[in-house]
C-alpha cells in the first residue's frame, strides 16, 4: 500500500439499514489530533460517478470560476432608490459587488444554480455617478474571477436630454433629517406695563405708611410694571418649527414653519418656493 493511503472493506449484514444516501464519515487520528470528512458520493454502484467524471470535477476545481454575465437594473441614483445586480457563472461560489463611491460591498445570494442576485439601497452619504465603476467578484474555493459592469447605473441614461431633466428636477430633493422646535418670546407693550404698574401701586399703598407709603407705592409701581411686561411676553411667546433637509446633492436646507409641519424624519421631500412638498419620486 502507498504511504498515506488507507483502505478497507465492509461486508453488509442482514440487520444493516443502509440507504443510497446514508451518511458515511471517515475519521483519521494522529496522536491527539482527529480529522474527519464526509463521503460525497452515493453508496450504490449504479449511482457512483465514473473515474472520468471525478477527474473532470477535479480539473474544474483547479480552474478559475466562470462569470458568464454581470448585469444591473438601473435606478434614478437618488437616496432610497435600489440597484438590482445579477451575476451568472460557476455555481456554488461566493459573489460580491464593489461600487465606486460606496463604502463596503454588496453580497449576492445564489438564488438558483449559477445565478447570484442582490440589491443595494442608495444612502445619503454615497457618491454614485452614472459611470461609477462597478466590479463583481466570484470566488470558488481558493480561486476567484472578476468582471466590470459595462453599462450605466442611471436609468434611461441613453436618452441624454431625459437624464439631464431628471437631474434638474431633483436638484432640491432630499430627506428630512430633523424637526427642531424654536420658542420665540413675545414683546411686552405699554398696556402690560400700565396694568402691572396699577397692581403694583395698589399693593405698595396697602403696605406703606406716611412717607414710607409713598416710597412703597413708587417701588411697587415700578416692580409691577416690570412683572406685567414679563407676564405679557410669556403670554405672547409662541413656538416655531424648523425642518432640516439633507439634499441629495449633499447640502443642507432649513425651512421654517409657524405651526408643526406634517412631515417626519426620514420623509422624502422637495423644496419649492421656501416650503416643503412631499416627493413621490
Amino acid at each position: 500500500m502507498e504511504t498515506g493511503l488507507y483502505q478497507g472493506t465492509y461486508t453488509i449484514k442482514t440487520k444493516d439499514r443502509i440507504a443510497t444516501d446514508s451518511r458515511v464519515t471517515a475519521n483519521l487520528r494522529l496522536g491527539n489530533q482527529v480529522a474527519s470528512v464526509v463521503l460525497d458520493e452515493p453508496l450504490i454502484a449504479s449511482a457512483q460517478r465514473t473515474a472520468a467524471q471525478r477527474k473532470a470535477d477535479a480539473a474544474a476545481a483547479l480552474a478559475d470560476p466562470r462569470i458568464d454575465r454581470f448585469d444591473v437594473v438601473p435606478g434614478p441614483l437618488v437616496t432610497g432608490s435600489d440597484l438590482a445586480f445579477t451575476l451568472r457563472g460557476t455555481p456554488g461560489g461566493k459573489a460580491r459587488v464593489k461600487i465606486a463611491g460606496v463604502t463596503g460591498r454588496v453580497f449576492l445570494e445564489e438564488t438558483r444554480d449559477g445565478v447570484y442576485e442582490g440589491n443595494y439601497t442608495i444612502k445619503t452619504v454615497d457618491r454614485i455617478a452614472p459611470d461609477s465603476k462597478v466590479t463583481a467578484h466570484l470566488r470558488s474555493g481558493d480561486r476567484r474571477s472578476s468582471a466590470v459592469l459595462g453599462k450605466s447605473l442611471l436609468a434611461d441614461a441613453s436618452a441624454q436630454p431625459g437624464a439631464r431633466q431628471v437631474a434638474r428636477s431633483c436638484a432640491n430633493c432630499g430627506v428630512v433629517e430633523a424637526i427642531n422646535v424654536i420658542e420665540v418670546k413675545g414683546e411686552g407693550n405699554y398696556l402690560g406695563m400700565i396694568a402691572g404698574g396699577i397692581a403694583g401701586a395698589l399693593l405698595g399703598h396697602q403696605v406703606g405708611g406716611g412717607t414710607g407709603k409713598t416710597v412703597a407705592t413708587v417701588a411697587g409701581a415700578a416692580g409691577g410694571a416690570y412683572a406685567g411686561s414679563e407676564i405679557e411676553k410669556r403670554m405672547k411667546a409662541r413656538k416655531n418649527y424648523e425642518a432640516i433637509v439633507r439634499l441629495d446633492g449633499g447640502g443642507i436646507q432649513a425651512v421654517s414653519y409657524e405651526t408643526e409641519p406634517a412631515f417626519r424624519v426620514g420623509d422624502r421631500v422637495r423644496v419649492e418656493n421656501g416650503t416643503l412638498v412631499r416627493n413621490q419620486q
